[in-house]
C-alpha cells in the first residue's frame, strides 16, 4: 500500500490523512492510480518563429496606440495589453481631488473609453514629468515671510515671559 501523508493544518481543523495511489509500473506503463485527462501531446501543431531564445528586458508603451509590449534581448517585442483613455463630454467640469486626481461629476458626464489618438483623445506620454502649476519663487517668498513672522512671535513670547518674571520678582 502507498504511504499515508498526514497534513497538519494551521487552522483549528483536525489533521488530515491523505493516501496517494500512483499505480503500479507494468511493462514501462503505469496502471491504475493517477491518470492524465489531457489528450496526447502533438508537437507537430507548434511552429517556431525563427527567433533565438531571449530574456525579458523590459516593458514599453507605444504613445500613439497605447499598446503595452514586453521586449526581449533577441529584439522581439510582444504586445500584451492596451491602455485605454477616458474621455468626458465636459472635462472642464471634473472635480479635483487630492494628489492631482480628478473625479467625474454630474456636469462632466460619464466617461467613455477610447484608444490613444482616436475620437479626440491625445497620446500617452511616458517618462515625462508634469509641469508644476505653482510658482516656486512665490512659495519661497511666503516661506521666508512665515519664518520671519514665527521668529517675531517667538521673540514676543520671550519678552512677555521676561516681563512676568520681573513682575513676580517685584511682588
Amino acid at each position: 500500500p502507498p504511504p499515508a501523508l498526514t497534513v497538519n493544518w494551521t487552522s483549528a481543523a483536525a489533521p488530515s490523512v491523505l493516501t496517494v495511489d500512483m499505480g503500479t509500473l507494468a511493462g514501462g506503463v503505469f496502471a491504475g492510480g493517477i491518470t492524465a485527462a489531457a489528450p496526447d501531446f502533438n508537437g507537430a501543431k507548434y511552429s517556431s518563429d525563427g527567433l533565438t531564445a531571449g530574456d525579458f528586458v523590459g516593458v514599453s508603451v507605444d504613445p500613439t496606440t497605447g499598446l503595452v509590449s514586453a521586449t526581449y534581448s533577441n529584439s522581439n517585442s510582444v504586445p500584451f495589453a492596451k491602455i485605454p483613455l477616458a474621455m468626458f463630454a465636459n472635462a472642464n467640469e471634473l472635480v479635483e481631488g487630492m494628489g492631482g486626481v480628478y473625479k467625474a461629476s454630474a456636469l462632466s458626464g460619464p466617461y467613455s473609453l477610447t484608444s490613444a489618438g482616436q475620437n479626440g483623445a491625445g497620446e500617452i506620454k511616458t517618462q515625462n514629468y508634469e509641469q508644476s502649476t505653482i510658482d516656486a519663487t512665490e512659495q519661497f517668498t511666503k516661506l521666508v515671510v512665515d519664518q520671519t513672522n514665527y521668529s517675531g512671535n517667538l521673540k514676543s513670547i520671550s519678552t512677555i515671559s521676561e516681563m512676568f518674571k520681573a513682575i513676580f520678582q517685584s511682588i
